[in-house]
């Protein structure tokens, strides 16, 4: 009985240990490390926040972004939004775009917003593959019962040691401002990817050419394989997620805020999935985005922002739950 005792003991300790370390050194970014924002806000100047401490915590980063922020208008979508920043000196604009996004997540991430927030314009990048009903966005709330596989997994453990042989300070400062061309990057050994205080993302070789470049992904058959399988098993247009759309703009429409689409259903997409499928582009249903399934919408001029790396029409199709019928001809084609 005494062995067996000293056993589970041992085991215990072990075990403690290990949850302990990975949780510490956090290796594939499951916990949200505030302290380390606040660093580079208190920064002078202020620094990047490298993707290595920001991890899959995308949720709360964007609400902090959006709460230290005097923000006025923000960006909300999947990566093809997150290269949208403010201009130098902007501090009203915020981009809360996050990667392999969905719109339950985009509904989820503006309900969580200050109730007391002001007046907003929101620009909603629409992506065609939300209306893929096999298409699921990523995991913005893990629960208890997932932390803890993490923290008592081998690879969290195997990557922590990694991590602990490329930079052993970790064992003792979780981060350290790093310099990066001419940015300091509050990070660890490998900031390759960054986030900026506006919650924008920036790539290291933007910052210095010598560094890591993101490679491009080899053109596929296997829509299980395309752009992570984001086209895979998509025979219809979901009709709950288009409920759900309906949904983010009622809200936003019941706190006062404007919202404008930006649809940026591109031509790779549509030929990509069309070279799949076999059949013309513009005859692939699944990339019609299907306008007429939402809520009533007008033309207006959207008030002015200056929004960088993307050039946005004077005009943009805005979504209002309780907008008036649309003038003739003054519903833009997707």
């Amino acid at each position: 009985m005494t062995r067996l005792l000293v056993f589970l003991g041992t085991a215990a300790v072990l075990l403690g240990a290990n949850a302990a370390l990975n949780w510490w050194v956090d290796p594939f970014g499951e916990f949200w490390k505030p302290a380390a924002v606040r660093d580079a806000r208190a920064a002078r100047p202020p620094c990047l926040v490298s993707h290595e401490v920001i991890g899959g915590e995308y949720l709360p980063f964007k609400l902090d972004v959006f709460r230290s922020r005097p923000t006025r208008t923000f960006v909300v979508g999947s990566s093809r939004v997150l290269k949208i920043g403010s201009w130098p000196g902007e501090r009203s604009f915020a981009n809360l775009g996050m990667p392999v996004i969905s719109p339950e997540i985009v509904l989820r991430e503006l309900r969580a917003l200050p109730a007391n927030a002001p007046q907003q314009t929101i620009y909603l990048g629409v992506e065609a593959f939300w209306l893929n009903q096999s298409f699921k966005g990523f995991d913005v709330a893990p629960s208890f019962e997932t932390r803890a596989r993490y923290v008592l997994s081998r690879s969290a453990f195997e990557e922590s040691v990694r991590i602990l042989r490329r930079a052993p300070y970790v064992f003792f400062d979780r981060w350290r401002k790093e310099q990066i061309g001419t940015a300091c990057v509050i990070g660890r050994s490998r900031p390759a990817l960054a986030w900026k205080l506006d919650g924008s993302r920036v790539w290291s070789f933007e910052l210095d050419p010598g560094t890591y470049h993101p490679a491009i992904d080899p053109f596929t058959t296997d829509l299980h394989k395309l752009r992570t399988g984001i086209y895979a098993d998509w025979h219809e247009l979901s009709p709950k997620r288009i409920r759900v759309l309906g949904q983010v703009l009622a809200f936003a429409r019941s706190r006062g805020w404007t919202v404008a689409a930006l649809l940026r259903i591109s031509a790779d997409d549509r030929t990509t999935v069309a070279r799949v499928r076999g059949t013309d582009a513009e005859a692939v249903p699944a990339l019609r985005l299907p306008l007429a399934g939402l809520p009533r919408r007008t033309l207006d001029p959207v008030p002015p922002v200056g929004l960088r790396r993307r050039r946005l029409p004077h005009r943009r199709r805005l979504l209002d739950a309780d907008a008036p019928p649309p003038r003739s001809g003054g519903v833009e084609r997707p």
